[in-house]
């Protein structure tokens, strides 16, 4: 299954549309994540049975979607490139929503700019050089419900076949990154069964492409 959307808007408040447009989309793009994590989770999950899902803490998202969908998103392995302000919020969401692992990618070092949207950073990581993953990861972490998600850094350099494949990636979510590197991993992610949703936003515009493979 295969899909794209694009969304714009023009108003004389371009910063405040732009807010509540980002906003939108982004719902919609953590939505389409919870479906393409539970759905690439369930067959692991009929193999080694079902997890033990914290009905307190994730009962209005048991509400929405249902018990088995909540139980497979809690076994999905997700890994997100780019970690601009989209990446950042999707992040949030994820760790939010319960899924077992986020792998976090973009060793760009965090300037003055990203402050604007990575709202995690500060002028002292700016001073220190930090990269985005290093501020995402520190912040997600504190934010991670009852410990529940695991997550980890990574370089990829050229190897993200690999890392597909030992880290049981479910997902691949690309965020602002350019057309062709994400067709090269649509590619991959096609050969190897994964799941990809990629998100692109300048402004008040957005681009959305998921592939979950064949329907």
């Amino acid at each position: 299954v295969r899909s794209a959307g694009f969304c714009a808007a023009r108003a004389s408040d371009t910063c405040a549309l732009q807010s509540l447009r980002r906003l939108g989309m982004l719902r919609h793009v953590s939505l389409l994540l919870w479906v393409a994590a539970c759905g690439a989770a369930s067959s692991e999950l009929s193999r080694n049975g079902a997890p033990k899902v914290d009905a307190d803490l994730f009962s209005r998202q048991i509400y929405t979607m249902g018990v088995s969908a909540q139980e497979r998103l809690t076994r999905s392995k997700v890994l997100v490139i780019g970690l601009g302000g989209c990446g950042l919020e999707l992040c949030k969401n994820l760790v939010l929503s319960g899924v077992s692992s986020l792998l976090l990618c973009d060793e760009s070092a965090i300037c003055d700019e990203d402050l604007e949207t990575l709202y995690y950073g500060t002028t002292e990581d700016v001073d220190l050089g930090s990269s985005r993953a290093d501020v995402v990861k520190r912040a997600l972490e504190r934010l991670a419900p009852a410990k529940t998600c695991r997550i980890e850094q990574l370089a990829l350099r050229g190897n993200l076949e690999k890392v597909l494949e030992s880290e049981e990636v479910d997902v691949v979510v690309l965020c602002d990154r350019p057309t062709g590197h994400a067709l090269r991993v649509n590619e991959l992610t096609r050969r190897k069964g994964v799941n990809l949703v990629t998100v692109n936003t300048r402004g008040v515009f957005g681009g959305l492409f998921c592939d979950f493979g064949d329907s």
